[in-house]
């Protein structure tokens, strides 16, 4: 059995974060300082039902979308079939149900991340050493930069320890000296224990991180995942609708603010997509005053 202690820092390692910064093409990135490079491990967490695995396409079609760069996509929770249907669906805006009758359309320059033969998925319960030299075989092979895995609960390691907390504490510390050596970037989806339905409000917090303390520390940006739809509630204290709202709340930024970043929800396909503030009707009326006066149709 082996004790799991970190007994040096990232900057006594002598590894830095260099090479390019990436745009996700998010909205909020810029308002947070949030930013995405090689050298990072990004972490994303939530309660179940939430959309763990929906949120990693959106940021992979998104990164493909602005880069055309290939990415790796590495799933432990569902088969391959099921993630590639997910991820046809948040490109085209079909729903799974329904992609049969309405085929993506793989001419279109936004759907060709459907047909290109750059980016790998693989679905499977992997040892995090094995998962490693896959990674380095693609980075150097493929020119993949790249990785998502969802999630790290799902990874073990090759050697024994003492427990889970020390064995995630061993991967994602390994992960982060990985990400840093080779130069290239995680985005790694995590678990959030049960206290957070306990609390009022059921907002997440870096402390409902599952099993381990060093998940927060090893990684550069933790976000989570919030729906208050899940949990019921579809008015906000304003009287508001709340369905189909999502909060990805950025809890720590290593280099940038925290703060939180909207999004809505399509439950009927389902996926992510941008978020647009309802208008009310007196803004409404306004902006129909303004065109008129302007002389412009609506």
């Amino acid at each position: 059995m082996r004790t799991f202690i970190s007994t040096k820092s990232l900057k006594e390692t002598g590894l830095q974060q260099t090479g390019p910064i990436y745009d996700s093409g998010l909205s909020g990135n810029n308002r947070l300082k949030l930013t995405y490079r090689p050298g990072q491990v990004i972490l994303l967490g939530s309660r179940p039902s939430m959309g763990r695995t929906l949120f990693l396409l959106h940021m992979f079609s998104n990164f493909w979308g602005k880069h055309k760069m290939p990415q790796a996509f590495f799933s432990n929770e569902e088969p391959e079939s099921l993630v590639y249907q997910k991820l046809v669906a948040n490109v085209t805006g079909n729903k799974i149900g329904e992609m049969a009758a309405t085929p993506a359309d793989h001419t279109n320059p936004k759907q060709d991340i459907l047909c290109s033969a750059k980016n790998f998925f693989l679905t499977d319960f992997l040892a995090w050493e094995t998962l490693k030299e896959i990674c380095a075989n693609l980075h150097d092979n493929k020119g993949i930069s790249v990785f998502y895995i969802d999630r790290i609960h799902g990874l073990y390691s090759k050697e024994k320890f003492e427990s889970r907390n020390n064995e995630l504490g061993f991967i994602i510390e390994d992960m982060k000296k990985f990400a840093m050596k080779r130069q290239i970037l995680f985005f790694v989806s995590a678990s959030l224990n049960r206290e957070v339905e306990h609390r009022e409000g059921k907002r997440p917090c870096l402390a409902d991180l599952r099993d381990t303390g060093t998940l927060e520390e090893s990684a550069d940006v933790v976000m989570f995942i919030y729906r208050p739809e899940v949990y019921g509630m579809t008015e906000d204290d304003s009287g508001n609708s709340l369905i189909g709202r999502t909060e990805v709340i950025v809890a720590k930024n290593r280099n940038g603010t925290t703060g939180d970043m909207i999004f809505s929800f399509n439950n009927s396909i389902p996926r992510f997509e941008e978020y647009e503030p309802p208008v009310s009707p007196e803004t409404d009326e306004a902006q129909k005053t303004m065109e008129e006066n302007m002389g412009i149709p609506f």
